[in-house]
């Protein structure tokens, strides 16, 4: 192993030599070349093996400038990770081609030790500089890493390791850093390096009570402080406040610069020496504080962040809360709307009830006035017999006028079967929801037969022209509960008392869906009207017996039970007219 232009040193050699053994035991590796680029141009540090050439140049530039691995003939290079701005690579020679060699255990090993060859470079970069250029690239490096602290994930190690730069720069093995917390009532150590004090509680700041604290003047008058640490308190009028035996020795030279932020007071840092035979040089002052401004803006970036984390953190909970509230509000809404529905179904068959049992008094009071007068012919009949008295034309008459009487009697109850019959039909379909094939025709026989609207409305025509034969398979009784619903709708509000008018109710099928209409040629609805036809508790019949739930609960059914929609169309004084949409076959299972 060869040292490349003299700019490899000892420890730099060392590194290289273990990382070319691993290599050469794992791989094979004939030799190893590390590559560094940085202001001095792309060179070879270290090389063993056969001499560099143009070919592992160009392997070096396009790994550091990509970032990735590189395989070309017999050689892998992989990416060095170095401090900014250098960039460097290792070039290793395998025994053969190394186009399908895996770089992946060369690059997880030149990782492992980056950080180490990192050191050694930097520190023979160093050895190299002299006088300014020395010093005045340790500043950028000690400048960095003040940088830096913003986005470090363990701020005590991060400033540790800041501090070991600054020494290098000025003597600063008594160093510490203070910053005002929020409240502005203390000042806290971020970090305390001293070999007389490890008090590292918080300092109280108030303006005009500073307590002895020669931080607090410098954070307070927003200026750098130098001198003796006795004597700059004597100056401020604090020495009789301060108990020396706690806090070990007064500094031969005591140096403290304010951290600044947005002309606010932010913080200090502070270098002190307790052996006379070491002050500070004229420069240490400049020089802390550039270091003590990139410290201030690093370190204030990390507090807004973090409370713009706290600030989101509470935010996310707070939304987290209120939509579990929202979800909670949704839950109750839709069990209300169920129970809206159920109430709306159940007040839909009251009305049924009510209109079936006017309706049934009148053939039921048919068949029982006949049932009474035949009863009557029958005794008159049996008195006859008995006596002797029966003639051919009594029995004739009683032969003609009983059929006649049968023949109403059983009209009558045929006519109060079919009813109970059609309510009983509508009544389970809407009770139970179930799924089942019907003929949609008949459906809405049953409907108007169950309603018997006409008791209501007798100059209201309610004229039924679905074709017989359109069949269907889904939900029978939340369709009737829609139907009965618009159709009262019109009832009660598309005719005022006495007006006559016709409710039309059509279907036909249209790609794969059927369309059932419900028209009337009523007064129709203003355009602010039919915008919240749909709303729940909406009605223009406010405190005339309007709910506003009709339409709201037809509109849920036709959506969420058939799966389909209902649409509106209205124009004032010609009337209005609903469409109901839905699958022929109902989606889900039968």
């Amino acid at each position: 192993m060869s040292d490349a232009h003299n700019f490899a040193s000892t420890e730099l050699l060392s590194l290289a030599h273990r990382l070319h053994a691993w290599a050469e035991s794992a791989l094979g590796a004939l030799g190893m070349q590390v590559w560094v680029g940085d202001d001095m141009g792309l060179h070879p540090r270290v090389v063993t093996g056969r001499e560099s050439n143009d070919d592992d140049r160009r392997c070096a530039r396009q790994c550091c400038i990509q970032g990735q691995p590189v395989t070309y003939r017999n050689t892998v290079t992989v990416p060095l990770a170095l401090s900014p701005p250098s960039t460097g690579a290792c070039v290793f020679i395998l025994p053969g081609q190394a186009e399908n060699a895996d770089p992946a255990p060369l690059q997880n090993q030149v990782q492992q030790v980056s950080t180490q060859f990192d050191t050694a470079i930097q520190s023979g970069r160093l050895d190299r500089l002299s006088g300014l250029a020395r010093k005045s690239d340790q500043l950028r490096a000690t400048l960095t890493l003040a940088h830096a602290l913003e986005h470090c994930p363990h701020l005590g190690e991060a400033i540790a390791t800041l501090h070991e730069s600054l020494k290098a720069l000025m003597y600063a093995e008594n160093f510490f850093v203070v910053v005002l917390d929020d409240a502005r009532q203390n000042l806290i150590f971020e970090y305390l390096a001293d070999a007389f004090d490890d008090d590292s509680s918080p300092i109280p700041f108030h303006a005009g009570r500073l307590q002895g604290s020669l931080s607090a003047i410098v954070v307070s008058g927003c200026k750098v402080l130098r001198g003796s640490s006795r004597e700059l308190l004597e100056r401020a009028g604090h020495v009789d406040t301060v108990d020396d035996s706690s806090y070990g020795p007064n500094a031969t030279d005591w140096l403290g610069v304010p951290m600044v932020v947005a002309n606010e007071p932010f913080g200090a840092v502070v270098v002190q020496s307790y052996d006379p035979a070491i002050q500070f040089a004229d420069a240490d002052p400049s020089m802390l504080s550039m270091v003590a401004e990139a410290i201030a803006a690093a370190l204030h970036r990390r507090r807004v962040r973090a409370a713009l984390e706290r600030t989101v953190a509470q935010r996310t909970a707070e939304l987290e809360q209120s939509n579990q509230a929202l979800q909670e509000s949704l839950r109750k809404l839709e069990r209300a709307m169920n129970e809206l529905v159920q109430a709306e179904k159940l007040a839909s068959l009251g009305s049924m009830v009510s209109g079936i049992s006017h309706e049934l008094n009148t053939p039921i009071g048919i068949a029982l006035t006949v049932t009474t007068a035949l009863e009557d012919r029958f005794e008159r009949m049996a008195e006859l017999v008995s006596m002797g008295k029966l003639t051919r034309t009594a029995l004739d008459e009683f032969v003609g006028s009983g059929a006649e009487m049968t023949g109403l009697a059983v009209r009558s109850v045929q006519r109060a079967a079919g009813l109970i019959t059609s309510f009983k039909q509508v009544a389970v379909d809407q009770t139970s929801e179930n799924r089942r094939q019907f003929e949609l025709h008949q459906v809405v026989v049953d409907i108007l037969a169950a309603m018997v609207s006409g008791v209501q409305h007798p100059l209201v025509r309610i004229v039924n022209t679905v074709p017989p034969g359109l069949a269907c398979d889904s939900y029978p009784g939340p369709l009737a509960q829609v139907i009965s619903n618009l159709v009262q709708n019109a009832l009660v509000h598309a005719f005022a008392p006495g007006v006559a008018g016709t409710i039309h109710i059509d279907a036909k099928v249209r790609e794969q869906h059927i369309v059932v209409t419900v028209a009337d040629d009523g007064v129709g609805m203003l355009p602010q009207v039919q915008a919240h036809a749909f709303d729940p508790f909406f009605t223009t019949t406010l405190g005339k017996g309007g709910s506003g739930l009709g339409l709201a609960v037809c509109h849920r059914i036709v959506t969420s039970v058939l799966g389909g929609a209902l649409t509106l169309e209205s124009w004032v004084a010609q009337g209005t007219r609903f469409a109901i949409e839905f699958p022929v076959r109902a989606p889900g299972p039968v």
